[in-house]
């Protein structure tokens, strides 16, 4: 119960703005949420704050009903409802029939999903109205709110769509197309009818965004309509309004409309955008209510002047209340006033009086409202020992809540205490304030060993040592890296180029320009994003994204964006790159929907490529097309695995030279040009001419220009030359010239960053930092400033030190946040962008610029080199392989369930020690140093394993392996760690199946890696379950096809596969069938030869889905594109189990397949949202695999 309240505020402080001062009179309110109320929030307080703020409506608000219910104080509910209506106040109630996805299986009801069985979001459920069940389950809490709060008369349900896809609701559309609509309108109907029963002549109300169609819909099942507009700075007030406005007149009632301003932690608006809200919706008499008050008047977000003016209401007044209500007051500069000492006292002092969830949210108040400083008042009751143990373990828990390293020498000596709750919360706030404390790191690491309070598991009966499980959680934290802190808000480099709107616009202005057209062809997966062309915006209208959100949620499941940014950045990030492309071509995005791109069979969409003189089936992305004005196709490079700048600014140079009369320069060219020719003798006329050449590509130009003055500038010559050598991919004489140059003090800090640079694109690390050494310390107006702290940061990250890289990059954007080197920098130093150095590589690596596809046939031996450089230059510096892209929460970054990097660095050490034998020595001598500290890296993962499946089941597999190589003292470590996994295995464990997501969801392709690794653990003697076997293996029966080597995707997702189309098994039936086979279950041996037959019948298309389908099916094939190098790992160990000639027929086969599929970089991709490293490993393996069967 009290944990619930350790939840951090983010508070975002910003400059005062200024509000209009309209009349007092207004139409507004506030929504407090359900469960504050009467938990640092009294009844009287808020009626207070309501009626010096002249509301006229509040809206109570149990928001996720589960989430609320439990901690609200009905009682001071109802007593505020009754003291409200008292004071002339309309009030409501509101609920979200909602709950976190961990309450799934408890609540058991149907959940809306989409059509792949997935829900939308990975950390809640929404019911599904099609479910008469599930619509019991959220219909009951409106009952159940006028049982508790009886002086409520009106009910409001929070945007009950049904966007559910789910078998039920399928059925149902392909029947009536208005079936989400008229589930939606059943679901209703029901709480009305309850609501009814409960009370007469209470009142139904919907909260939703202003879609007349949507309202008029309900309009007879709903007695009071209340639209929602969104207040978000880039929001379109006058659009809004307007709907919200046709909403309430078309309704039978109408209440005040929900005004959003409650988003993510760091969203806000300016002040005055807030102003111009209140402006608007004041003059077109819209009554609104701030969802939610707290973000508006307490969390020290806006401006309680200038909001005070707005209501009308008196601001020493309003402040007063806001800190009696836990609220920050904002100074005249917008930033919190200093806290009075003796209020701190006062608050620590009434915290320590409360009890049990009073105690917590008094607690949660002083860590939001003073923060750092009431860090000495909360030590002074930690170490009080007169204190109870509440008192005490709730101080601790708030020095964690604070969240500064100030309060780190306190809690190391509560961690020692003889009460072990204060031990336990001081370890939980420790792994919040601790980061970067070895100290701290060596005292959680002793206590999650030694701490010995135990007490039974409520579950198993077993010993439970919950310190010690604090200890390990709090080690968990401080693995992962420090809260990032948010990058000034602008345009990066990218964002400013001249991008064109559309493809037909481009080709308009270069034909009046005379210049030929790059288009950059990005993949999206939601059709919503279609854009680019002519006609795409008919697509997107097709495509409605769910109204129930602000575009900017969505975005986050597409991971289009993810892939423009990582491969726009990587390509146009280098300033002389955007300039080339800027300033010789015209520039256009195209973002086209997978389903432009099936791996077979026709497309449905229309095809845009057909203007620049392609088709989309021959230019697969991601792609670069480069066309002349006309359309005529003059280069595209297609199926992007790898994104390389040097050979990007390569093949724009190629393109140039091979249509010289589409390839004019650009005017800043001619006026530098001219003013040379006026002043032949000045130097930094011509000098300027230089470099603008350079900018355009122009080197031929710019050479001869600096053959005119070489004896006079030598200097500068040579840097020009050494850049020009590096941008056309003259690397070696790039670095001769740089190295040969004399360097005078005007261009010491572009020759060091110019070098190192170079020195860094090919690795070369401890010479970059040698060479670099030279450009600091750097003058603040330096011109080569931003490259030379670039490339630093570089360094001091592959040297393992983060902290002083994101200093570095922070301080590029900080100083120019449209600076030409700000969108490198910007991506480099975000956590939850793109990774770049799986996306892009600094070399050309290629000699031909034309090159159509980015991958490169090698011969076996060449292509396991390649493979083992490739995976060595990707690990970390603590021995990991990174996410190709990490989420920007502790729910899905760094040490979460989707930090991937434990089952990521498992696989690739299993591939690096399965190389070793086929290496030379010094590649050898490095794969195994690299495998070593991967498996470090691994086992301290072990140490605090979370029960996530794909981490346990390649780390089980990696310690198999390790295991069965061991020997003596070593073999029973091994042992005792195979032991823990497989604890982690039994938990994990649903009715004999395994999945990623909570059942009913359990998956084949999850099951049987984890059964073939019982069964080789089993074969190597190590006790396992015989009836866990039993389950596994019956399970994955269960899903067979009949009795063909065909299996379903798993529980819920059956209609994939079928007799007609059984290629939706092609990659995971050699797996279940190697798994059955090894656990002694499959009787049927021909089985194992159909698999394999299926798994290369579909392999090659399979492989169409690479690169382009990332968390979706291509319908064509049914597949996802990381199942490529997953289906040929488990097919060439598969095929081992056939007699010796069909093995060596296969295995060939398979190579050749693989090999094809090499990229020129070394690694291999499928997925690029699922990682080169993970695609290179499983590659590795494959081959590595084959070439034993071959043998």
């Amino acid at each position: 119960m009290i944990r619930a309240f350790a939840a951090t505020a983010f508070l975002i402080l910003i400059a005062r703005g200024s509000f209009a001062d309209p009349p007092p009179a207004h139409e507004a309110g506030i929504a407090v949420i359900a469960s504050a109320v009467g938990h640092g929030q009294s009844p009287a307080d808020i009626r207070a704050f309501v009626a010096e703020g002249h509301f006229r409506h509040v809206v109570v608000d149990w928001a996720w009903i589960t989430a609320h219910w439990d901690r609200t104080d009905f009682a001071a509910v109802e007593e505020l409802v009754k003291g409200l209506k008292t004071d002339g106040v309309e009030v409501a109630a509101m609920y979200r029939p909602r709950f976190f996805a961990h309450e799934a299986e408890e609540i058991g009801v149907a959940t809306q999903v989409d059509a792949e069985g997935k829900p939308a979001d990975e950390s809640h459920r929404e019911v599904c109205f099609s479910d008469a069940v599930a619509r019991a389950w959220g219909v009951k809490w409106a009952g159940e709110i006028l049982l508790r709060c009886p002086s409520l008369d009106e009910v409001t349900v929070y945007n009950p769509r049904n966007w559910c896809e789910c078998a039920l609701c399928a059925a149902a559309k392909a029947k009536d197309p208005d079936a989400a609509n008229a589930a939606t309108r059943r679901f209703l109907q029901e709480a009305k009818a309850l609501m009814t029963e409960k009370k007469k002549g209470s009142r139904l109300a919907v909260v939703s965004p202003p879609d007349p169609e949507w309202f008029a819909a309900m309009k007879e099942v709903v007695d009071v309509a209340r639209p929602y507009v969104f207040l978000r700075e880039d929001a379109d007030f006058k659009a809004d309004i307007a709907g919200a406005v046709k909403v309430r007149s078309e309704a039978r009632a109408a209440g005040p409309a929900l005004a959003k301003i409650t988003w993510g932690a760091t969203d806000r608006m300016t002040d005055a955008k807030l102003a111009e809200f209140m402006k608007l919706a004041k003059e077109a008499k819209l009554p609104f209510v701030f969802w939610t008050y707290d973000t508006a008047f307490l969390d020290g977000t806006y401006d309680l002047d200038a909001l005070a003016g707005s209501l009308g209401a008196d601001p020493g007044k309003l402040k007063a209340l806001v800190k009696k209500l836990g609220g920050k007051v904002t100074g005249a500069d917008g930033k919190p006033a200093p806290a009075d000492p003796k209020e701190i006292k006062d608050a620590v002092d009434l915290a320590l009086e409360k009890k049990d969830v009073e105690a917590g949210a008094a607690w949660k108040t002083i860590a939001d409202r003073f923060g750092e400083a009431a860090i000495d008042e909360v030590v002074r009751a930690l170490e009080d020992s007169t204190n109870n143990m509440q008192q005490r373990f709730m101080a601790a828990w708030c020095l964690g809540a604070i969240g500064s390293p100030k309060g780190v020498p306190a809690l190391l000596a509560a961690i020692r205490d003889e009460n072990w709750a204060v031990r336990l919360y001081a370890a939980e706030a420790l792994g919040k304030t601790g980061h970067g404390n070895k100290e701290v790191e060596a005292r959680l690491k002793e206590l999650s060993e030694k701490d010995g309070f135990k007490q039974p598991d409520p579950k198993t009966g077993k010993d439970a040592f919950p310190v010690r499980d604090a200890a390990v959680a709090a080690l968990v934290l401080l693995a992962a890296p420090p809260p990032e802190k948010p990058l000034p808000q602008a345009e990066n480099s990218i964002d400013r180029l001249p991008w064109v709107k559309s493809l037909e616009e481009g080709l308009a202005s270069a034909a009046k320009s005379g210049r030929m057209v790059i288009a950059f062809v990005i993949p999206y997966e939601n059709a919503h994003w279609e854009d680019g062309y002519e006609g795409a915006d008919e697509v997107r209208k097709e495509n409605p994204l769910g109204a129930d959100r602000p575009e900017e949620f969505w975005r986050g499941f597409e991971t289009g964006f993810t892939k423009e940014r990582a491969i726009l950045t990587a390509l146009l990030g280098d300033p002389r790159n955007a300039s080339l492309a800027a300033r010789r071509f015209v520039i256009v995005r195209l973002r086209l929907s997978t389903e432009h791109f099936p791996s077979k069979g026709a497309s449905r969409m229309a095809d845009p490529l057909q203007k620049l003189g392609i088709t989309c089936a021959d230019c697969v992305p991601p792609a670069i097309v480069w066309s002349t004005s006309g359309g005529k196709l003059v280069h595209a490079l297609t199926h992007m695995g790898v994104f390389s700048p040097a050979r990007f600014h390569q093949a724009c140079l190629a393109v140039l030279a091979a249509n010289p009369k589409q390839a004019p320069l650009d005017d800043a060219v001619g006026a530098a040009r001219d003013a040379t020719k006026k002043q032949p003798a000045n130097s930094a006329l011509r000098n300027k001419l230089v470099e603008e050449l350079i900018a355009c590509g122009a080197f031929r130009e710019a050479r001869s220009e600096l053959d005119a003055v070489s004896k006079v500038n030598d200097d500068w010559l040579g840097l020009a030359r050494g850049e020009m050598a590096l941008l056309a991919g003259d690397f070696a004489g790039a670095e001769k010239l740089l190295k040969a140059m004399r360097t005078p003090e005007s261009l010491r800090v572009s020759r060091a960053g110019l070098l190192a640079d170079l020195l860094a694109r090919q690795r070369r690390f401890d010479e970059a930092r040698k060479a670099l050494e030279s450009g600091f310390p750097v003058p603040d107006r330096d011109p080569g400033r931003d490259r030379a702290e670039y490339v630093k940061g570089l360094l001091e990250d592959a040297a393992g030190r983060r902290g002083e890289a994101e200093d570095l990059w922070r301080g590029i954007v900080e100083r120019a946040p449209d600076g030409p080197w700000s969108a490198l920098a910007a991506l480099r130093y975000s956590r939850s962008g793109p990774f770049l150095e799986e996306w892009a590589t600094g070399e050309p690596l290629s000699a031909d610029p034309m090159a159509k596809v980015t991958e490169q046939k090698r011969g076996l031996e060449d292509a396991i080199d390649a493979a083992v450089d490739y995976l060595l230059a990707q690990q970390r510096p603590d021995g990991s392989w990174r996410n190709p892209k990490l989420g920007a929460t502790p729910a899905d970054g760094a040490g979460s369930q989707y930090d991937y990097a434990p089952a990521r660095s498992a696989l690739a050490a299993c591939a690096l020690r399965a190389a070793l034998p086929r290496l030379d020595a010094a590649r050898a001598a490095k794969a195994k140093e690299g495998a070593s500290r991967a498996v470090q890296f691994v086992r301290e993962w072990e140490d605090r394993p979370g029960d996530w499946i794909w981490q346990i089941t390649y780390v089980l597999h990696l310690e198999t392996r390790l295991l069965a190589e061991s020997k003596g003292a070593e073999k029973e470590a091994a042992a005792k760690r195979v032991k823990k996994l497989l604890e982690s295995v039994a938990r994990m464990e649903s009715g004999g199946a395994w999945s990623y997501m909570p059942a009913p969801r359990l998956h084949t392709f999850n099951t049987a890696p984890i059964l073939l690794s019982l069964a080789e653990l089993k074969a190597l003697g190590v006790a396992v379950d015989a009836k866990m076997l039993e389950r596994a293996a019956g399970w994955l029966e269960k899903n067979r096809l009949g009795k063909k080597a065909v299996f379903h995707y798993g529980t819920q997702m059956t209609g994939l596969t079928s007799d007609a189309q059984p290629e939706g098994s092609a990659m995971r039936s050699p797996l279940i069938e190697l798994a059955l086979t090894k656990a002694g279950f499959e009787k049927e041996a021909g089985r194992v030869r159909e698999s394999i037959d299926l798994f290369f019948k579909h392999l090659e298309e399979v492989r169409g889905t690479s690169k382009v389908w990332e968390s979706h099916f291509d319908a064509s094939v049914v597949h996802d594109a990381y199942h490529y190098y997953f289906g040929c790992w488990y097919a060439a160990r598969t095929l081992r189990l056939l007699p010796a000639n069909d093995q060596r027929g296969f295995a060939a086969k398979l190579i050749e397949q693989i090999l094809a599929t090499q990229e020129i970089d070394g690694g291999f991709v499928d997925g690029q949202m699922q990682g080169k490293s993970v695609g290179t490993a499983l590659a590795l393996l494959s081959l590595l695999e084959a070439a034993e069967a071959k043998k």
